[in-house]
């Protein structure tokens, strides 16, 4: 097939496999449960999910079926209110919560493929269709999100966004939407310098990089300041600040059970912590030196592929 028929088939594809998931139950995660309550903490209780937990609403329906019942959220400010907002038009549906949850992160997985499509149509028109084809087809991203509900799709989204605006020259817009991704959760920040480094290349004098730092910092404050103000109660609201116990799989963790034995958990836990955080500052730095040099429509591309491999490598607990 080629032409519209081979768009009509990929397309139609990606549209029946996601209805056939969106009734899969999410057997692999509770997640999503998790992201139902918290969003309920906000719309039926009015209530701060950065501060109050699940185990503090035994009552609502679906505190059952929740994995982290005694955490806070780990999220960003956008991603709770846009949970707040799914949990008010589901209404009190267990099985509508999931399905408007699902049907929440599928607009990510349609907008992350219209940013793809749009960068390839304008570099690489004649592997437009086949690359889409990966992305939309791809199991691992269906599975994951029209069957499991998880919202890293929507940070994957904000970050093609990015990479969009890049290639236009849209540098400003770019930073805004590094940081709305970052109100989501917490990994496009690591992108934040490439998007600096490549504008200062680019931007003709002195003067518009000066306006560019301005203009950038500006909105970017006002977004975090809108987004965090309805549930500023000190730093701990942020996210970040938990996961930095919440080791798991990776390398991070192999080195945090090695070491937690002669050194206690808290010592080594903060050890791996800094270790981490400051390797890969140095990589991201590193990975900015060669985008400063690397001239191709690529450079943005190329080096957050290989932050982000480097962050699920080495740094993610």
């Amino acid at each position: 097939a080629q032409g519209k028929a081979a768009w009509a088939i990929v397309l139609g594809g990606f549209f029946l496999f996601a209805v056939i998931l969106l009734f899969l139950y999410p057997f692999d995660a509770a997640d999503i449960f998790d992201n139902i309550v918290h969003g309920r903490i906000i719309s039926i209780y009015h209530a701060n999910p950065f501060i109050q937990v699940g185990s503090d609403f035994k009552t609502d329906l679906f505190y059952p079926y929740m994995g982290w019942k005694f955490t806070p959220s780990a999220y960003g400010p956008v991603w709770e209110l846009m949970a707040a907002l799914t949990t008010i038009i589901a209404g009190n549906g267990i099985i509508a919560n999931v399905i408007a949850f699902k049907l929440l992160i599928g607009i990510f997985v349609a907008g992350s493929a219209g940013c793809l499509f749009l960068i390839l149509r304008r570099y690489m028109p004649e592997r437009t269709l086949a690359n889409v084809l990966l992305f939309i087809w791809n199991p691992i991203v269906l599975y994951e999100t029209f069957g499991n509900g998880h919202n890293d799709i929507v940070i994957v989204f904000f970050m093609v966004a990015a990479a969009w605006a890049m290639v236009r020259r849209h540098y400003v817009l770019a930073i805004l939407a590094l940081v709305v991704g970052t109100l989501v959760k917490f990994v496009p920040a690591l992108l934040l310098p490439l998007v600096v480094v490549i504008a200062w290349r680019e931007l003709p004098d002195m003067r518009a990089r000066f306006r560019f730092l301005f203009t950038a910092g500006l909105f970017s404050l006002i977004l975090i300041s809108l987004a965090y103000g309805p549930f500023w109660k000190g730093f701990q609201v942020l996210g970040i600040a938990r996961r930095q116990t919440m080791f798991t799989t990776s390398i991070s963790s192999m080195a945090y059970y090695l070491l937690r034995t002669g050194m206690g958990a808290v010592a080594a836990g903060t050890l791996i912590t800094w270790v981490t955080a400051v390797v890969t500052l140095v990589f991201v730095l590193w990975q900015c030196f060669k985008a400063w040099h690397d001239l191709s429509w690529m450079s943005f591309q190329k080096a957050s592929f290989n932050i982000l491999m480097f962050y699920m490598l080495v740094t993610i607990m």
